[in-house]
């Protein structure tokens, strides 16, 4: 049933979450970044997206589309193996002005 297939969901998403906390490093230099796709989908599935980023998934991809051209960065600056790519640049920002 549906529901069945939601708490599958809920637990694997919550599992995953699990797993990036026990595998995360200690060292203050290693810069892993999100993998965006799993966090859209984890908050799209709690219904939590518009509460996170105060705008619909849409919105913010509109929003991204527009700032993308301006928060470009190259990548051989990048301390991280993993570059620092305008969504991330975006939701930095959001949650500065947010508070």
């Amino acid at each position: 049933s549906s529901a069945d297939s939601d708490g599958v969901d809920d637990v694997n998403g919550l599992l995953h979450i699990l797993d990036n906390i026990l595998n995360a490093s200690n060292d203050p230099w290693d810069h892993r970044r999100i993998d965006w796709e799993d966090h859209v989908a984890m908050l799209m599935n709690a219904g939590l997206f518009e509460n996170e980023y105060r705008m619909t998934h849409g919105t913010f991809c509109k929003l991204r589309d527009i700032l993308s051209p301006h928060l470009q960065r190259a990548e051989h600056n990048s301390r991280s193996s993993e570059p620092i790519t305008p969504t991330h640049i975006m939701v930095a920002g959001l949650r500065v002005l947010y508070g």
